[in-house]
């Protein structure tokens, strides 16, 4: 197995899409449930690699959706109290 394959299967797809600048990609698979918490074999969220790479478009797209997250979990919260 060549090592570039290795590196490929010790990641998701939203790292790949991310770490790459693949916008359409990386919306997609975010408005599909991807994993925006999901580590790499590195220990790197697709933030992270997105970040190192200056993948910027990519970083707002997580970024939104992180802040979606939190929005919801936080309305949880009330809810429940």
């Amino acid at each position: 197995m060549s090592d570039s394959l290795m590196i490929d299967c010790l990641q998701s797809a939203l790292h790949a899409a991310a770490v790459d600048n693949k916008l359409l990609f990386t919306e997609l698979l975010l408005d599909h449930g991807a994993d925006v918490d999901a580590l790499d074999a590195g220990g790197l969220r697709p933030i992270d690699l997105a970040t190192k790479n200056k993948c910027h478009d990519c970083v707002t797209a997580i970024t939104n959706k992180l802040g979606l997250l939190l929005v919801r979990y936080y309305l949880m919260c009330i809810l429940a109290l």
